[in-house]
């Protein structure tokens, strides 16, 4: 099985002009701890809950979160699942952006 057979859009991603608070929110609902950040059709990175807390900031939006800290990594919708997973365990998040 390949990784876009498994896309979901039920997980959605988030702005940089988001609010602190609305991310954690997301993640909360959705149960997980790592969100996917874009802009338009560009994928930044992904935004770690922990990087919320440490900037301890709720009501600033995630562009105070450095673009360098988001984490940068993402799989092809022709990889196979089993790296998918490798990298999700790999890595501890919650979200694989394909």
């Amino acid at each position: 099985m390949i990784a876009g057979k498994l896309i979901s859009d039920s997980i959605p991603s988030v702005s940089r002009s988001d609010s602190a608070s609305q991310v954690l929110t997301v993640m909360e609902v959705f149960r997980v701890s790592h969100l996917p950040v874009v802009e338009g059709d560009e994928y930044i990175g992904v935004v770690a809950d922990k990087d919320i807390f440490d900037g301890n900031n709720f009501d600033a939006s995630l562009e105070c979160i450095p673009e360098q800290q988001l984490l940068k990594f993402h799989v092809h919708p022709n990889q196979h699942i089993f790296e998918v997973a490798a990298l999700a365990m790999n890595l501890q998040v919650t979200v694989v952006p394909v």
